[in-house]
């Protein structure tokens, strides 16, 4: 009877043993399992930001275009409608927008290279200068209807 006893401990201890095992080995897998979404979930959040930062670069692009066209459209304007020497106003005004365009430019390569931190940033600043190159236009504009 002891040794029955002793046997069925025995085999007792074995199929816990076994158990736990089968139950560690299902804790990896699940461990796995769950690494794998982890890295799924970092790549599509990757993959969005990137795509948000491609969209936010596209239209950086498409503001910084409309906004030349319409610059040398004034500056064409400017150069019919002024053969004298430039008022010093709208002078200043079309250096104003020169400038702007080019800092717009600058950021717009600038957006491309930094890091998320800095792209924020770098945002703020275009909308910025978008708002003073505006500022300048309106400004030409202003001169145009005080001469005519």
């Amino acid at each position: 009877m002891k040794l029955m006893s002793v046997l069925s401990a025995i085999c007792f201890a074995t199929v816990l043993f076994f158990t736990a095992c089968n139950a560690n080995k299902n804790e990896d897998t699940d461990m796995d399992s769950v690494g794998n979404d982890l890295e799924e979930m970092g790549d599509e959040v990757e993959q969005e930001t990137e795509e948000a930062f491609e969209k936010t670069k596209a239209e950086f692009s498409k503001e910084t275009a409309a906004l030349k066209a319409e610059a040398e459209e004034i500056k064409k304007e400017v150069k019919e409608n002024f053969s004298e020497p430039l008022d010093e106003r709208v002078d200043r005004y079309l250096t104003q927008l020169d400038q702007g365009l080019n800092d717009l430019e600058v950021k717009s390569r600038e957006f491309a290279q930094a890091t998320d931190q800095r792209k924020d940033q770098i945002k703020m600043e275009f909308e910025k200068l978008e708002n003073q190159v505006e500022k300048a236009i309106e400004n030409i504009k202003d001169e145009f209807d005080n001469e005519g």
